[in-house]
């Protein structure tokens, strides 16, 4: 829980830095918040964290780059003839989103 209180309240201050611009839609914005939560969480794991630690970090990553790869399919398909958008989403389509399986 306490992750989760820290990401959504990261991302939701830094949210229009980390898009480049305010006037994204939506969906890619959300996309970007849960690509970068996905790629802070995968350099969070230590395997000598607390079990209660370690189960909080991967039922985040889970959720987080879960959500990030759906999206990532969907977005590619819904702006593929827009090269300003897709260029963004390509850009925010970082290892952990793409190899999360």
């Amino acid at each position: 829980m306490r992750f989760h209180l820290i990401f959504t309240i990261l991302f939701a201050i830094h949210l229009p830095a980390l898009c480049g611009s305010k006037s994204l839609p939506r969906d890619i914005k959300v996309f970007v918040a849960n690509a970068q939560a996905c790629e802070h969480l995968g350099g969070e794991y230590d395997g000598e964290l607390p079990e209660d630690q370690k189960r909080e970090i991967e039922r985040n990553v889970r959720k987080y780059c879960g959500a990030a790869s759906r999206q990532l399919r969907a977005l590619r398909t819904r702006y593929q003839r827009d090269p300003a958008m897709l260029a963004v989403i390509e850009n925010h389509a970082n290892d952990a989103v793409t190899d999360y399986r």
